[in-house]
């Protein structure tokens, strides 16, 4: 999702409909919005992030993380404040997230850098430069060929032990189960937006704005998820290990992956 977890340059939000399709344009607007409701938006969004956090502190003392499109540095913060002596570098395509970032984290700018860069570009991609890479919201926007390539370049990126936690947009392999996912979704925004809010506010706007990807008849062509298994079949195919699904839900999905630690 193109909001604080995830902003891309030229990309409109996840399921965002509301304007034109430039950077300038919508991305204020969407930006906005997801900043405001993101909470009732994203299904179970603290318990994702959770088991992200989780993940790195799997990976043991005073680890070095990447967060890939780190939007306005939610799980960075999350990260610092959770795990020991972690050291993060906040990735994003979009400066003025960035800077969002750098203020969510001022209070651990000893152990945090920001660095801007696209999603797509290969040259952050450096081999065993990290002890975890977490990444929230971002992935579903690339291809089929892209995440498998991102998979073996976050392989090569990991030290030995690392570990992968990505929270996404996945897709249900048949019609009926993607009329679920969209009528889950619909009801946990729903609950979320009456929790937080005490009215329908959130809801009203995730249906205005067009924000289930699974009602929507045209869905935004930059949003491509692809099944669990799929993502499956592609980290195994990567070299990963220990691959597991530990949240699905409302066509979301964390899912982690291992780097050996006998892996040299």
């Amino acid at each position: 999702m193109n909001g604080p977890d995830s902003a891309l340059p030229g990309v409109r939000g996840q399921t965002g409909r509301g304007g034109p399709t430039g950077p300038d344009t919508w991305a204020s607007d969407d930006t906005d919005l997801f900043l405001r409701y993101g909470d009732a938006f994203v299904p179970a969004r603290g318990q994702q992030l959770a088991l992200l956090v989780a993940a790195v502190s799997a990976t043991g003392e005073s680890p070095h993380v990447l967060d890939l499109c780190c939007g306005a540095g939610t799980l960075t913060r999350l990260v610092l404040e959770h795990v020991q002596d972690a050291s993060v570098v906040g990735l994003d395509g979009s400066t003025r997230m960035l800077a969002a970032a750098e203020t969510a984290c001022a209070a651990y700018r000893d152990r945090v850098a920001f660095t801007a860069a696209a999603l797509e570009s290969a040259h952050w991609r450096t081999p065993s430069a990290y002890d975890a890479v977490v990444t929230s919201l971002a992935v579903h926007h690339l291809d089929d060929a892209g995440k498998r390539a991102l998979y073996e370049d976050v392989h090569r990126m990991l030290r030995p032990g690392g570990w992968f936690a990505m929270a996404d947009l996945v897709l249900p392999t048949t019609e009926w189960a993607q009329r679920v996912a969209a009528e889950q979704w619909d009801e946990t925004v729903a609950s979320a937006s009456h929790r937080q809010f005490g009215s329908r506010e959130a809801s009203e706007a995730f249906a205005e704005h067009g924000w289930n990807h699974f009602t929507d008849p045209e869905p935004d062509p930059v949003d491509r998820p692809s099944p669990i298994a799929s993502h499956l079949a592609w980290l195994t195919r990567a070299g990963f290990a220990d691959i597991d699904v530990p949240f699905a839900f409302a066509g979301h999905a964390v899912i982690v992956a291992h780097r050996r630690r006998d892996e040299r």
